[in-house]
């Protein structure tokens, strides 16, 4: 059954139909959204809500497009709009924790301002889990991240292959995901 004929079908109601589709493109559905979320249970629930999506719009189907495309559209904006509010929550997290910048500053007994600003904390921080990076991945971070190189001018200092430095900059990214979420956020906007 081509893809054009399971329109028509799902579009006059035909759940048998649903159901093949739903075993058909479940799993690239699934690892797509995975692709993007990067969670199991975030990316199963955005599938189950676009199967639900296209079962509520099945008569929007346009019959000059593969019933995939339009499955692969809605998981794409499900994803775009899961990441949204992610980020409007991370953000929202982290006013709170930073609410007041006044809580950065300290006086000492001088009276002498030493100003501790965000930027520094953040450096303190990521310093931190920088060296709880392999000795590789924290050469390869710090040269991207900190000293500014490109990939190519990382992997010829370091006579490894580009593939290696985008590894290894994963990892250390993925690091950072896991141990730095919200601060993470303004580490993307600094650097």
């Amino acid at each position: 059954m081509t893809e054009f004929e399971l329109n028509s079908k799902i579009k006059k109601g035909d759940t048998d139909t649903f159901e093949y589709v739903f075993k058909r493109f479940y799993s690239r559905l699934y690892a797509f959204a995975h692709s993007i979320v990067n969670d199991d249970f975030f990316a199963e629930d955005l599938v189950q809500d676009v199967f639900t999506t296209l079962w509520i719009k099945r008569e929007e189907l346009d019959d000059d497009k593969p019933i995939s495309a339009f499955l692969m559209k809605i998981t794409k904006n499900a994803c775009l709009d899961y990441l949204k509010h992610q980020l409007v929550e991370e953000k929202y997290i982290f006013r709170q924790k930073y609410s007041s910048s006044q809580q950065l500053y300290y006086f000492d007994f001088f009276k002498e301002k030493t100003e501790l600003t965000l930027e520094e904390e953040l450096q303190k921080s990521m310093n931190k889990l920088i060296e709880l990076m392999p000795e590789k991945c924290k050469v390869v971070f710090r040269m991207r991240w900190i000293d500014g190189f490109k990939n190519l001018e990382i992997a010829e200092k370091l006579n490894i292959s580009v593939t290696m430095v985008e590894k290894h900059l994963a990892k250390g990214i993925k690091i950072f995901r896991e141990n730095f979420k919200y601060e993470f956020i303004l580490f993307l906007i600094l650097y």
